[in-house]
């Protein structure tokens, strides 16, 4: 895969995308949802966050595929897939990407990432126990009852001048998402910019509610388990958040320092190297 000169600009995002193949599967009758294709060699696939799209993986793909066939959706309702319906939820919207992911891989084993609230839709489908499933990771992961208060969020609706919206995408991004204003770069604005008005799915509650647990209690392939110690849903409840993680009877799990909620794209090494430690035993 070619790399752009300047991994941090907008740019990187039409490099990165002019690299991959697309499909589409079908749910709900006729609605379509698109999957991006990157690289070759054993299946994984990555399930982007609420307000999101395959982009909260960004710098990720071009390291992940060197030895992996990734394979990348827009869920239902997100990005470029389409609405199939109003009133989706993990739970609802697991058995689309499932059945899209099957068809996809056409028999082949796969191994399934998830963030945030796509961590949730990911543990409902291992809850589903294809049996092509070898592993799950869980990155940031929603459902665990401790969702912090982002009524401080700001709407970017009607506002047109550039630089007022990247303030306002600035805002949110270190609200939420990343937690060091250095980490906040020209990309990062872009793809939030992109994404977030896109997001059709509307008042998600799984990811509110404290279900993970008994959802986790269901699988039968090895779990493991990445969070940031500076992500503001946890942030002061590290120790709140050791015990719920104690609950979901994961193999293994790591809690990144310095790193926020999208750590994948905050602290791209570190996580690189946690999960390849992962995937590697997941495969045994």
């Amino acid at each position: 895969m070619s790399t752009p000169s300047n991994a941090s600009s907008p740019s990187h995002v039409a490099q990165i995308e002019s690299d991959c193949s697309k499909s589409w599967t079908t749910s709900a009758g006729q609605s379509r949802m698109v999957w991006r294709r990157w690289g070759n060699g054993p299946a994984l696939i990555l399930l982007h966050g609420g307000a999101g799209s395959w982009q909260h993986w960004i710098r990720n793909i071009g390291h992940l595929s060197k030895g992996h066939t990734l394979w990348i959706p827009d869920m239902p309702g997100f990005g470029d897939s389409d609405l199939p319906r109003d009133g989706l939820d993990a739970d609802t919207l697991a058995p689309m990407v499932l059945k899209g992911a099957l068809e996809v891989l056409q028999g082949r084993d796969f191994q399934l990432i998830g963030f945030s609230f796509g961590a949730l839709v990911a543990g409902y489908m291992a809850a589903a126990d294809p049996a092509t499933l070898r592993s799950l990771v869980l990155v940031s992961a929603a459902g665990m009852g401790m969702m912090g208060d982002f009524s401080s969020l700001k709407p970017l609706r009607k506002i047109e001048d550039r630089a007022e919206r990247d303030e306002v995408l600035r805002h949110n991004l270190q609200l939420i998402m990343l937690s060091r204003a250095e980490c906040i770069d020209d990309l990062a604005i872009a793809i939030q910019g992109d994404v977030a008005p896109k997001d059709r799915v509307r008042n998600r509650k799984r990811a509110h509610e404290d279900i993970l647990a008994s959802i986790a209690a269901t699988w039968s392939r090895p779990a493991y388990g990445i969070w940031g110690d500076e992500d503001p849903i946890y942030q002061g409840r590290i120790d709140r958040l050791e015990a719920k993680v104690s609950q979901l009877g994961l193999r293994s799990h790591t809690v990144l320092p310095r790193a926020g909620h999208w750590l994948q794209y905050q602290d791209a090494d570190a996580f690189h190297s946690t999960l390849h430690e992962y995937l590697h035993d997941g495969m045994k």
